[in-house]
């Protein structure tokens, strides 16, 4: 990486676009220069309903961080999340040769490259492939095969992948606004990256962040994700059942979660809404957050005590999202869980803008940054799949 180049996260949420300018002066310490965030239009959930209007609020946010003059990024990194990823765990073997070789970094390409071809449905396309671990001639646990010997080489991968169509409409509505994409990142892994350090990451952790459209549970270990679930649930499901229990607007169910949302049943006081000076009770409406909240965090219980994913995190669950500023909600996360359970801090970023105090909105932009900063290093093993014709073309050169 050039040092100082002005790099570009650009995060597509369910009910923002956010975005921060930056560049790592030191080893993963991160300056921001600029951050914006604008209300999202053209987008239902993360998905292109309207490319016009999409364009024009990417146009709009990039240019309130000057993206688009004086602070030109080098490098964009667009990070999406929304309910259509698909997760897929696999296992993959290729055979080296009959008598034991030395494994290269070209056999590592090929089983993941084999993996990829085997493993990704038609209409989808590949976001990320981590290797949880390598085995070799039968010996489990290896980090990094290469170097060693063996005849048959094996991984399990965690792959998540998105439908084309919704990927490149994201892409097309960045294009059209005037700007590449160097990379494209699920936020619900890189958002992790805001508030993880490396001996976290490297223990065992789980991060849960419920972001505005979806909540993401994400296992990292030996600094790498391991596991991961998304569930289709964030804060915009409170403003429905807010809205629809109340009988009132989205907008006014969405201020009065950010003004008066709590889990805690007590007092009752009136309120009075500005827009249709309606009168509900405070009662009520942490009633009704604390239903939909408790019903879905019973759902997780169930799901990751199924997959045994709270087991063996000495670093505990370290929770993030807008949704969290409920109050009481960390509190419930570790009453349902039975795990210790902490708020994450954003770290080692310096905000050059003067507003630090509203880093925490910007975990997702943030992360993205950091993500991209680690994994474009040659320590990870990793490489970016290929669409369609480029595998084509591969083989025949490969092969003829």
């Amino acid at each position: 990486m050039k040092e100082k180049e002005i790099l570009c996260g650009l995060d597509i949420g369910v009910s923002k676009i956010s975005v921060v300018l930056g560049e790592f002066k030191e080893p993963e310490r991160l300056s921001i220069i600029k951050k914006a965030k604008v209300e999202s239009e053209g987008l239902e959930r993360g998905k292109v309903l309207d490319i016009e209007k999409f364009t024009q609020t990417v146009e709009k946010v990039m240019h309130m961080v000057g993206a688009d003059k004086e602070f030109k990024p080098a490098r964009i990194v667009l990070g999406i999340g929304n309910g259509d990823l698909m997760l897929q765990h696999c296992r993959r073997t290729i055979f080296i040769s009959e008598r034991a070789q030395e494994i290269k970094n070209f056999h590592i390409e090929r089983l993941i490259n084999d993996t990829l071809d085997n493993a990704i449905p038609f209409d989808h396309e590949s976001l990320h492939i981590f290797p949880r671990e390598f085995i070799l001639d039968g010996q489990n646990g290896i980090k990094n095969p290469c170097g060693m010997f063996g005849s048959k080489l094996s991984a399990d991968f965690l792959i998540i992948t998105i439908p084309v169509s919704i990927l490149y409409n994201l892409k097309k509505g960045v294009y059209n606004a005037g700007y590449e994409i160097d990379s494209v990142i699920f936020s619900g892994i890189s958002s992790a990256f805001s508030f993880l350090n490396k001996e976290e990451r490297t223990l065992g952790v789980v991060f849960l962040k419920i972001g505005g459209g979806i909540t993401s549970i994400v296992k990292f270990r030996e600094e790498k994700p391991v596991f991961l679930e998304i569930f289709p649930f964030g804060g915009i499901d409170i403003d429905y059942a807010l809205s629809n229990a109340l009988n009132i607007s989205l907008e006014e169910a969405k201020e009065l979660k950010e003004k008066y949302g709590s889990l805690d049943i007590k007092g009752d006081e009136k309120i009075i809404l500005e827009k249709s000076d309606k009168e509900v009770s405070q009662i009520k409406v942490n009633k009704i957050i604390k239903d939909v909240v408790e019903r879905f965090l019973f759902q997780i219980k169930r799901r990751l005590d199924k997959s045994r994913i709270l087991e063996n995190i000495p670093s505990g669950v370290i929770v993030g999202g807008d949704t969290f500023y409920i109050e009481g909600l960390i509190e419930k996360v570790e009453e349902v869980l039975h795990v210790p359970v902490k708020l994450g801090i954003i770290r080692n970023v310096e905000d050059l803008t003067g507003k630090e105090n509203n880093l925490f909105t910007f975990s997702d932009p943030i992360g993205l940054l950091f993500f991209d900063y680690l994994y474009r290093t040659p320590k990870e093993i990793h490489k970016k799949p290929l669409n369609i014709f480029q595998k084509l073309r591969k083989l025949f050169e490969e092969y003829f």
